[in-house]
């Protein structure tokens, strides 16, 4: 059961992270830890025990991945929501004098 959840983690996060050079590193993380999975699932009935922590830790890595990428782009999304919306102000053409009145001093 945590090696299906595992696989579709790192298939989530692929889909995500396609086409965003800043998830480009989770893509390839996942990409890397599903065949590790495929080769723990292979042969790891010809391992003894105590290498079956470093599988553990490759399932662990991959669901620790998912959240960080899920984390950053609700970051992202919050940016967006609540980034001050800035608009181009024109200047304001100069104020003539009132009542015919000049500035000028003569």
């Amino acid at each position: 059961m945590m090696t299906i959840a595992a696989v579709l983690n790192a298939r989530y996060v692929m889909k995500v992270a396609r086409g965003r050079p800043d998830l480009a590193w989770a893509s390839e993380l996942c990409r890397m830890g599903q065949i590790s999975i495929l080769v723990y699932v292979v042969s790891g009935t010809f391992l003894p025990i105590s290498c079956w922590d470093i599988y553990f830790t490759i399932l662990t890595i991959l669901t620790a991945t998912r959240l960080i990428v899920v984390r950053q782009i609700a970051a992202e999304a919050e940016k967006r929501i609540f980034a001050p919306r800035i608009r181009a102000v024109a200047p304001r053409p100069a104020a003539k004098p009132a009542f015919g009145l000049s500035r000028s001093s003569t």
